[in-house]
């Protein structure tokens, strides 16, 4: 709902008709929320922890150090976003999907990587 031109409209008419409120929220905060989440079900003290979160619009991934969010990055390229992408098209998709998750490696090692040079 982040991309929404209409996400206003949207979020009035759900508010008028259920009464619900709704925040939109960054991606980043969304991996914020999600940290907290696990740190509850997870002791991540004394640990490193990659969490990562795959959603329909995007990807949010967060590196922790000693229960602490070292960093945190939110990528464009959730799982219905990328099927719209390829719909009809079985041969591409497989590729594509597997270009994803090659993708996604690279980048949370060079993220991974980063974040070890730094100490």
């Amino acid at each position: 709902m982040r991309e929404l031109a209409n996400a206003n409209l949207l979020i009035d008419r759900i508010r008028r008709s259920s009464g619900i409120e709704i925040e939109v929220i960054s991606g980043e905060e969304e991996a914020r929320l999600i940290h907290l989440a696990v740190s509850q079900s997870l002791n991540l003290k004394d640990r490193h922890a990659l969490l990562i979160d795959i959603g329909g619009g995007s990807v949010e991934v967060t590196l922790s150090q000693n229960g602490n969010i070292l960093s945190t990055e939110s990528y464009n390229m959730g799982t219905v976003r990328l099927l719209k992408k390829l719909s009809g098209e079985k041969t591409l998709r497989c590729l594509f999907i597997n270009w994803c998750g090659n993708t996604l490696k690279r980048r949370v090692i060079a993220l991974t990587v980063s974040l070890v040079q730094k100490k």
